[in-house]
């Protein structure tokens, strides 16, 4: 594409050219060819989509880092319940509780948080 930005003459030949085919096979339509697009607006609509394109990139991008932290989180919280499991054994997680002193003094894990 830079070629053609670059060598405007050979741009509009090749634009001209394309134009013949589509008429000789009357696949264009000339009031939508004259009307034509202005170059501006064009313009205006690249810069808007480059602009949605970096909002949407950076809300991407941080997505993805809430998204990592969480995995991270869930990891670590998976292995704390793992090694407790492997400690107490499975009958430690039906009662909610830490441990059987726990039980005594009647604290629960939200008492820790």
């Amino acid at each position: 594409m830079e070629a053609l930005t670059e060598y405007l003459d050979a741009k509009k030949i090749l634009e001209e050219k394309g134009h013949q085919i589509l008429m000789k096979n009357n696949l264009i339509d000339e009031e939508a060819v004259k009307e034509g697009a202005d170059p501006k607006d064009l313009e205006e609509k690249v810069e808007r989509m480059e602009s949605s394109f970096d909002c949407l990139q950076t809300k991407f991008a941080r997505l993805m880092a809430e998204y990592n932290s969480s995995q991270t989180k869930l990891k670590q919280r998976l292995t704390r319940v793992e090694k407790t499991i492997k400690i107490y054994g499975s009958g430690y997680l039906s009662d909610g509780l830490d441990s059987s002193t726990d039980i005594a003094l009647g604290n629960s894990d939200s008492d820790k948080n």
